[in-house]
């Protein structure tokens, strides 16, 4: 799995039958979403709200940078976060035996 960067201007993002497409004047790719682990989008790259929900559903992120790199921000999916086990890290941390024990 790889990290795959979309740096082609005004390119659209569609999905089909597992297969990411990325599409623009100049450009025609299609890449297997099981070999991407992320998606980073440098400038106007068009996601819809189907692309947005699949990756979402998928665990792939997404990071959107600037055309020069500036960070703007990013859309992961929040499945494997365990709120029990966090409840119990933010007791813990007010615990101030437990916090001198584990320094």
């Amino acid at each position: 799995m790889s990290i795959f960067y979309i740096t082609e201007p005004d390119c659209k993002v569609s999905i089909n039958d597992g297969i990411l497409l990325v599409e623009s004047a100049q450009l025609k790719r299609q890449i297997p979403l099981s070999k991407i682990e992320s998606l980073v989008l440098f400038g106007r790259i068009g996601l819809s709200a189907y692309v947005i929900n699949y990756l979402l559903e998928e665990s792939i992120p997404v990071t959107w940078l600037s055309n020069t790199g500036r960070y703007y921000g990013r859309l992961d999916c929040t499945t494997h976060i365990n709120i029990e086990r966090q409840r119990l890290q933010f007791r813990f941390s007010e615990d101030e035996s437990f916090r001198l024990e584990l320094s």
